[in-house]
């Protein structure tokens, strides 16, 4: 685990976004650390940190050990060219695909590389519909629920 004194909260984000880029599923899938902006034209991607809740305590006595709980919040991504039911289907299938490679980096290594001490997926949401230029889009919000401490030296 990074020791810091500030927080984990940029570390965790860099790392889980290399790690994420690195997972062969996940081939051609744009994935990024902040959420991409309306005029992306990213067809496919996992989105995060656009909101981080952050609460730190003191973990012993002194100030020198803190526990620090934080939600990330993310996005995936999916926009699907065509219409009727196989176009929906494939739309959400790829989405869960996606949303399986998440979860599996994390089961892999709850520590993410590290970084904290538990990461893993909370809630979660399917948001199904159709983009401002027709395609077909699948979206599942997430919330990343993390865990670790921080040591002032």
């Amino acid at each position: 685990m990074t020791l810091t004194t500030t927080s984990t909260i940029p570390n965790l984000l860099n790392t889980l976004q290399e790690r994420l880029a690195a997972r062969s599923g996940l081939a051609g899938v744009q994935i990024v650390s902040a959420p991409l902006g309306p005029q992306s034209t990213a067809l496919e991607s996992i989105q995060f940190g656009g909101v981080v809740e952050s609460e730190q305590t003191v973990a012993s006595l002194g100030n020198r050990r803190r526990t620090e709980s934080y939600q990330v919040h993310g996005i995936i991504w999916i926009a699907k060219s065509g219409a009727g039911e196989q176009t929906i289907r494939a739309a959400r299938d790829r989405a869960y695909e996606l949303f399986a490679e998440l979860e599996d980096e994390l089961r892999a290594d709850h520590t993410v590389g590290g970084t904290v001490i538990r990461g893993e997926i909370g809630e979660n949401a399917l948001d199904q519909g159709l983009s401002e230029q027709g395609a077909r889009v699948a979206r599942i919000t997430y919330i990343l629920n993390i865990e670790t401490q921080l040591i002032t030296r």
